[in-house]
């Protein structure tokens, strides 16, 4: 099953949620955390760090990791780590996956 390391983004009381783009094969349009595929080696915390970066120009903080699920439907296993803003301002950086952020 491949594993996805999610991105929740607690900021001054609030949280990040990004729109899929349009263009994704997946569930295009869907709200979500920020979130990546765990490359080979490359542990949770450091695919949180790659992908909040990518995706979000902004380097976080990973706090700790709350919860853990599986979607088999999807072949996908969740990682949920909550996070904190390290530097940055965040913004799309990669149109092709995000189109939206509230």
């Amino acid at each position: 099953m491949e594993q996805h390391a999610e991105l929740v983004l607690k900021n001054e009381g609030k949280i990040l949620f990004v729109k899929r783009s349009m263009k994704k094969k997946i569930l295009p349009g869907m709200w979500e955390f920020p979130s990546g595929t765990m490359e080979k080696g490359e542990r949770n915390y450091e695919t949180i760090k790659r992908e909040a970066l990518e995706e979000l120009g902004i380097e976080v903080e990973p706090k700790k990791i709350f919860m853990k699920k599986d979607l088999p439907e999807f072949l996908v296993s969740l990682i949920f780590v909550l996070c904190a803003i390290k530097n940055g301002e965040i913004q799309i950086k990669e149109p092709d996956e995000i189109d939206e952020l509230k």
